[in-house]
């Protein structure tokens, strides 16, 4: 590289990052893996791990015929719970919205939403946060997400299927050449 500012740089400078931005990038399911596999650690008072509360959920979006899309969202959508459990469902969206179609962004981002309704009605709350998003496109698929997938997917008995499984759904939707959601 050359420039010191952006505004200094050259078609070539450009050229050498981008060739790094794809080795880099040919990388990124191994990194989302090993995401995934720290998630074994973490249990965040739950009676499972939230890598098996991830498998759990992957399992039965699989099982349930889900696309490959949304079985990999499924498995990486509690992914960012260790670094921010209140707004884990937009980080972990944003990290896979340039793989992914519109209505799998928005399950994933509004999943914590929701799923909320369960916990509002044994600790009480709101139990219709989901009902502004009725008249979306991805509703029904943030509602099958939710209500089948995601919150019944704590029973530590359940026999998931095992990380390495999922890898080839993992290369095949982060193998595709990513979408600038900005462009």
């Amino acid at each position: 590289m050359t420039f010191t500012s952006m505004d200094k740089s050259c078609v070539e400078d450009w050229e050498r990052i981008n060739e790094k931005n794809l080795e880099r990038r040919a990388h990124f399911p191994n990194r989302l893996r090993s995401m995934l596999e720290n998630l074994d650690s973490y249990i965040g008072g739950f009676g499972v791990s939230q890598l098996h509360h991830a498998l759990h959920t992957a399992t039965v979006a699989y099982r349930d015929g889900a696309s490959d899309e949304m079985v990999v969202a499924a498995l990486l959508h509690d992914v960012c719970k260790p670094i921010n459990e209140p707004n884990h469902g937009p980080m972990a969206a944003e990290l896979i919205r340039p793989y992914v179609s519109n209505i799998t962004y928005n399950v994933i981002y509004t999943h914590e939403l929701f799923v909320d309704r369960f916990q509002a009605e044994v600790v009480g709350g709101n139990t219709h946060l989901r009902e502004p998003y009725r008249s979306e496109p991805w509703f029904d698929a943030a509602v099958i997400f939710a209500d089948q997938w995601d919150q019944a997917a704590f029973d530590p008995k359940f026999n998931v299927m095992q990380l390495e499984e999922f890898q080839p759904l993992l290369e095949g939707v982060f193998g595709r050449t990513p979408k600038c959601w900005w462009r």
